[in-house]
């Protein structure tokens, strides 16, 4: 199957936008320890960062007010949301930035500059009663 067949339509929260550029940033989160006389440090790794989506998007037609103010306001809701990338699939993000740049030359037509993090459904870690000190504050 050729790539292009295998590109999906993007959106986010269930808005449509054309891509025209992405980027994907991933890697591991490390504590570099470094220590006197010694010539080479110790990376601690302390698990895969946050995957982070950069996507150079954009909205048009004579309609594309009405899609700008939606992803706008799809981009501006708080909480996470789903988001459909067109060579990475379903995820599920926060918005942490945008902008949108308009020009009377190229009329019809909003391009957008879109920052995401992936993240959970949960918004904090769990927190759980520790019941075996629970015991010993109780005898």
């Amino acid at each position: 199957m050729d790539w292009r067949e295998q590109l999906r339509e993007a959106s986010f929260r269930g808005v449509a936008f054309r891509v025209r550029e992405a980027d994907h940033d991933f890697g591991r989160r490390l504590e570099v320890h470094e220590y006197p006389y010694r010539d080479k440090p110790f990376a601690e790794d302390m698990g895969r960062q946050a995957r982070r989506f950069q996507i150079d998007a954009y909205v048009l037609g004579d309609d594309y007010l009405a899609a700008r103010d939606a992803l706008v306001a799809a981009l501006e809701t708080a909480g996470s949301g789903t988001l459909v990338h067109p060579t990475m699939g379903t995820r599920t993000v926060v918005c942490d930035g945008g902008s949108v740049r308009e020009s009377t030359q190229d009329g019809g037509m909003a391009v957008f500059r879109l920052s995401f993090v992936e993240t959970e459904d949960a918004a904090a870690p769990a927190a759980a009663t520790d019941t075996g000190e629970a015991v010993d504050q109780t005898a």
